[in-house]
């Protein structure tokens, strides 16, 4: 047998073998066996200046570590955010809103305490989430867009922070 031949034996032989390897993780990871993001664990994150104290998406009406409005249907689905203030200064919020990935459209959230957010206190985001898009251990990926002023300060900032939630 001559070097060529061998050589083309186990070329041949071996690379089928590599393409039966190749078939079969390409049908697992479209199967959704390989897919990382549903590993991941929820997570929410703001820029410097306000951070996540606490969040939650939920069915349940109120109740947490804020005073949440009272919502007109206590069925409704909400995403509640808790941030911290650290910007160094007392602040006015003055809009909030949540943007999600799985549904249209921004949807307008309650605040509390409605209006100043002191310095080193948590203000409680509510936010509702159409009951359509709503679907328990579904994962969430979305943005939340707060609109601020220096407390006495005239001009507008915005934030936006990103959250990553698993239904309960």
């Amino acid at each position: 047998m001559s070097r060529g031949q061998a050589a083309l034996e186990f070329l041949s032989t071996y690379g089928f073998a590599f393409f039966i390897l190749l078939v079969t993780l390409g049908a697992l990871s479209y199967a959704g066996i390989f897919n990382v993001a549903s590993l991941r664990g929820s997570e929410c994150s703001f820029p410097q200046g306000a951070g996540c104290q606490d969040y939650i998406m939920n069915t349940a009406n109120g109740g947490g570590s804020g005073a949440v409005p009272a919502l007109p249907n206590s069925n409704l689905p909400y995403v509640r955010t808790v941030l911290y203030n650290t910007y160094g200064v007392n602040l006015t919020v003055t809009a909030a809103q949540l943007q999600m990935q799985q549904f249209q459209g921004a949807q307008s959230c309650s605040y509390a305490p409605a209006g100043s957010w002191s310095l080193n206190t948590n203000l409680t985001l509510w936010c509702p989430v159409p009951a359509a898009a709503y679907h328990p251990t579904q994962r969430y990926d979305g943005a939340i867009t707060l609109n601020f002023t220096q407390a006495g300060g005239n001009y507008n900032h915005t934030i936006k922070g990103t959250i990553s939630v698993i239904a309960q």
